[in-house]
């Protein structure tokens, strides 16, 4: 059985990275598949946007905590640091 030509051509057309985002497709939620056939193109140039921005919340979540673990410890060694120059100098002074 031979396929009419428009479907040969259309096959021909096909390269794998077009398979792949074809295959990609196919195993999707039929779900998922419907709710983003309603979408219009503006909403979903508003998706991606969304995306972006929880991706770049995220990573400036991960800035901000390595920042604040950093003050904290720094805050800790700066306290020890003072603690044990006060004793030091009380050593000195003939105190303790």
């Amino acid at each position: 059985m031979r396929l009419p030509k428009h479907l040969r051509s259309l096959l021909n057309s096909i390269d794998e990275a077009d398979a792949a985002k074809l295959q990609a497709l196919l195993s999707l939620n039929p779900k998922t598949v419907a709710w983003i056939s309603e979408k219009n193109p503006r909403e979903l140039m508003n998706l991606d946007g969304a995306v972006d921005f929880v991706t770049s919340s995220r990573t400036a979540a991960k800035i901000l905590a390595w920042c604040f673990v950093t003050a904290a410890t720094a805050f800790g060694h700066v306290v020890t640091a003072a603690k044990n120059g006060m004793g030091l100098f009380q050593i000195f002074r003939g105190g303790k």
